[in-house]
């Protein structure tokens, strides 16, 4: 089974646009997976505006504890997982290791990198 992480800015922006992160993952993944956050991406969540709809969309999420101070370097520090993320410098930062990337393109698709 797939696991997918997903990223502050990557929630937030399936919110924005109107999609339903579960419905498109597995259009383009086609084959099982269970989505992931880490605790401190679910507190920055709570600081923004569209919290009420976020925290009803993780309410089913697993969560990872926080090992470092920043969020981003949690993420880059885990193994086995897919990221979704639409951070220039994450996505670099997740390349220079060979972790597949999910991303939103055009406002309404999702889009993985090739296998690494």
């Amino acid at each position: 089974m797939l696991k997918i992480l997903l990223d502050t800015n990557f929630i937030i922006n399936s919110i924005k646009y109107r999609i339903d992160i579960n419905d498109k993952l597995k259009d383009l993944l086609l084959e099982p997976f269970e989505l992931f956050i880490i605790n401190k991406t679910l507190k920055e969540l709570e600081k923004k505006k569209l919290k009420n709809l976020t925290l009803k969309l993780i309410k089913n999420l697993n969560i990872l504890p926080s090992k470092t101070t920043y969020v981003d370097d949690d993420i880059v520090n885990l193994e086995g997982y897919i990221v979704a993320t639409n951070d220039k410098e994450l996505k670099r930062r997740l390349r220079s290791k060979n972790i597949r990337i999910i991303s939103l393109t055009n406002k309404c698709k999702y889009n993985i990198n090739p296998n690494l």
